[in-house]
């Protein structure tokens, strides 16, 4: 006696196979294309920030020794940003630290802000009066021909820092 076994299983059929395979490409580029897109939003509000660092000027008063820095600051950015602080480095030594001073620039405006030791910004010694003022005392007082690192951040985080050469001769 000769048994038959016999199987009534049957395999999926192609057309379902190639449909099940779409469906699974098309979610994993879906879920794909949002984590990429949630990376790329987040970091366009930072990228809508930039600001650079135009002209310094530093000046001296001899009358009473309060030395001054003068910098003017574009903002070559879409939208307005607001300058939080303001660092100045002798080598690696800060020599001011300005907090919280809250200086807002507008789209495609140059702006400058002085810095002073003294409570007002000396015209005669400093030209043209600036924007917006920090009275605040230098840890010490500016050199003839030293390099001054500024850095300026802004509110939301951006950073832009130069390094600028005091005159040989002070006006």
């Amino acid at each position: 006696m000769i048994l038959k076994l016999t199987r009534t299983r049957k395999a999926i059929s192609p057309i379902i196979a190639a449909l099940l395979l779409i469906v699974v490409s098309v979610a994993a580029a879906i879920v794909t294309y949002s984590w990429v897109m949630s990376m790329v939003g987040s970091k366009s509000e930072q990228a809508q920030t930039s600001i650079r660092i135009h002209d310094v000027q530093f000046y001296r008063n001899t009358e009473n020794s309060n030395d001054s820095i003068k910098v003017s600051v574009r903002n070559t950015g879409p939208k307005a940003t607001v300058i939080q602080t303001i660092y100045i480095y002798k080598g690696s030594v800060q020599i001011v630290r300005a907090d919280g001073f809250e200086f807002t620039v507008n789209a495609g405006e140059l702006k400058t802000f002085g810095i002073s030791e003294g409570s007002e910004w000396e015209t005669s010694v400093g030209g043209e009066v600036p924007d917006a003022m920090i009275s605040q005392p230098f840890k010490e007082d500016l050199s003839v021909l030293t390099a001054y690192t500024i850095k300026v951040v802004t509110f939301d985080g951006f950073e832009v820092q130069g390094t600028y050469y005091t005159p040989s001769s002070w006006s």
